[in-house]
C-alpha cells in the first residue's frame, strides 16, 4: 500500500518521536528544513525510522530532537508497518508544505 499523503495543522507539521527513555513525545516542525537526518536503511525494510544526526542550532535542536529517537506518528499517520521507503515518503509529503526557513 502506498503512503498517504500527510499535511500540517496551523502548529507545523506534528512527528511522535519515542523518546529514548521509551516514552512519547510531539514535535511540532514549522518550517523546513527539519535539521536531522535519519539511519539509512534498505527501502523495503519495515523498521522504526531512527535519528541518526542532529544539525547543530537548526530548528530540530532547538526543539529536543536527539540521536537514537524514533518516529512513531508523521502528522497522525502511524509508521508501525510502513517500509522506509513509504515513511521516507510520508515525511517529504508533510515537509513539502511547510514553509522555508
Amino acid at each position: 500500500p502506498a503512503a498517504a499523503a500527510v499535511a500540517p495543522t496551523p502548529d507545523g507539521l506534528c512527528l511522535v518521536f519515542q523518546t529514548l527513555g521509551g516514552g512519547e513525545q510531539p514535535i511540532y516542525f514549522k518550517k523546513k528544513p527539519l535539521g536531522f537526518k535519519f539511519k539509512e536503511c534498505n527501502i523495503k525494510e519495515i523498521a522504526p525510522l531512527e535519528v541518526s544526526q542532529v544539525l547543530s542550532g537548526t530548528q530540530a535542536d532547538q526543539l529536543g530532537v536527539a540521536v537514537g529517537m524514533q518516529i512513531i506518528c508523521v502528522g497522525g499517520e502511524t509508521t508501525e508497518g510502513k517500509t522506509y521507503e513509504d515513511m521516507r515518503k510520508l515525511i517529504v509529503s508533510g515537509v513539502e508544505q511547510l514553509p522555508s526557513a
